[in-house]
């Protein structure tokens, strides 16, 4: 019986695969989407018949109109609200560069008579993309704080004791774009007690993360979602020119996280066929990017050379004070970190890291069939020892217990829970190998039976 031996054996191959999880030769793979998880949900064009988004992750898709559509969203009294929506802009058969301009938009409002606007929104770069730019992924910020702070520009005695409200989503895209496939992160933080001061500029130094000695290689992610975990080392990935990669790295009160890309990496001998364009971005739990004033976080590298560029970035250290730094507080007082970025470096949980490779220009892009696998180094280091952070209280001043990371942050490293913790894959993986294992050995039995 070599047919059902053979085929026994196909399925323990295959299985195998599966469950190691190991990616295919990247250079014959098509580009990986942005992963798209959590509760899926349908955003309403009718504001009143919106649908409720929980605390945690939802997906939706977003039409190519530019129709606005709602959920609504619902906090306790005295409670912070952010609520983000991100998703990867493509175009019909236009795998690098738009043809037009994209932009995503997330606002809070009051669902009343005057439609008033609540809370600010994070401008960046990533909330749109412009006519002959690179297709990103699209990432924009509503939120509400709890108490007046100096990043909540739109702070109003309304809003601040409100506890629903409408959330607006509205994009704009070419006639040649494609529906949207999206994460909306809602996180609520309860209020705050004892808060502490924020960071100092001698903490937020420039922070130059070195390549270290390699260790087993990760297989990265490909969206917030479904990032793996790394800890202080150095990763082994290979990079595919138009691809994003993600991985993420806890991150306790008191700490800062410095990150850097090494690519290609350092005696690799290889070197990209056309001009590529690399970037490193880290991301708060919330999913705001963070871009240090002084971060090297961009490179550009030429084709035929293999001369090895340095991506480096860091955050300040994580303190509730940081979003109530200011410019009244001088402009050297976020040292090395700009404004911004301090600002939402202030609670725990997941830090993401992402790496992009893409064509320079037109002209990089018309050779794109010439890229090879890049090889990179990804260089992890976590400075600092965890600290207490505040004491949480509800509306009544009545202590609450800090909340579970999936409030802040989408999983928890402790208990395993999140649709980003591998656990339950390599679970399941290892179910599949036995599954297989045992119809191997079936058909062996059989053969030596017929034989």
């Amino acid at each position: 019986m070599p047919s059902r031996l053979l085929t026994a054996g196909a399925i323990l191959l295959i299985a195998t695969g599966a469950a190691l999880g190991a990616h295919p030769a990247y250079a014959a793979d098509p580009v990986a989407p942005f992963t798209v998880q959590g509760t899926p949900v349908e955003l309403n064009s009718a504001s009143g018949s919106a649908p409720e988004l929980k605390p945690g992750l939802s997906r939706t898709t977003l039409p190519t109109d530019t129709t606005s559509r709602f959920g609504i969203v619902k906090r306790s009294a005295g409670e912070s609200l952010v609520v983000t929506v991100s998703g990867f802009a493509t175009e019909k058969g236009q795998p690098y560069f738009s043809t037009d301009d994209h932009e995503l938009s997330v606002k809070l409002k009051l669902a009343d008579e005057n439609d008033t606007s609540c809370g600010s929104t994070i401008s960046s770069s990533n909330s749109r993309v412009s006519k002959d730019d690179n297709l990103w992924l699209l990432s924009t910020t509503a939120f509400v704080d709890a108490a007046d702070t100096d990043r909540d520009t739109s702070y109003d005695d309304k809003c601040a004791t409100a506890t629903s409200f409408l959330v607006e989503v509205t994009r704009e895209a070419p006639a040649t774009a494609q529906p949207l496939p999206a994460e909306i992160l809602v996180s609520r933080e309860p209020k705050a007690t004892g808060t502490g001061t924020p960071a100092t500029a001698a903490q937020m130094s420039e922070l130059v993360t070195q390549p270290k000695a390699v260790g087993p290689a990760v297989a990265p992610g490909h969206g917030f979602s479904d990032a793996p975990t790394l800890k202080p080392g150095g990763y082994p990935v290979t990079l595919c020119l138009g691809e994003t990669v993600y991985y993420r790295v806890r991150l306790e009160w008191g700490q800062r996280l410095g990150a850097s890309v090494q690519l290609p990496q350092n005696g690799s001998q290889v070197a990209v066929p056309v001009q590529t364009t690399a970037n490193m971005t880290l991301w708060t739990p919330q999913r705001v990017p963070i871009d240090p004033s002084s971060s090297s976080d961009q490179s550009t590298l030429s084709a035929n050379e293999g001369d090895s560029k340095l991506l480096s970035s860091f955050t300040a250290p994580v303190a509730w004070g940081n979003r109530t730094l200011s410019y009244k507080n001088g402009t050297d007082a976020t040292g090395k970190v700009g404004l911004n970025a301090a600002q939402w470096t202030d609670l725990p949980g997941w830090y993401y890291v992402s790496v992009t490779t893409v064509p320079f220009d037109a002209e990089a892009a018309a050779g794109a069939a010439k890229a090879k696998p890049l090889p990179a180094t990804v260089t992890i280091d976590v400075q600092g020892q965890p600290t207490k952070g505040p004491s949480y209280v509800n509306a009544g001043n009545q202590p609450v217990a800090e909340p579970a990371a999936g409030r802040l942050s989408v999983g928890s490293e402790k208990s395993g829970d999140g649709s980003s913790t591998p656990w339950a894959r390599i679970g399941g993986g290892v179910l599949v190998v036995l599954l297989a294992a045992a119809a191997v050995a079936w058909a062996l039995r059989a053969r030596r039976r017929t034989s």
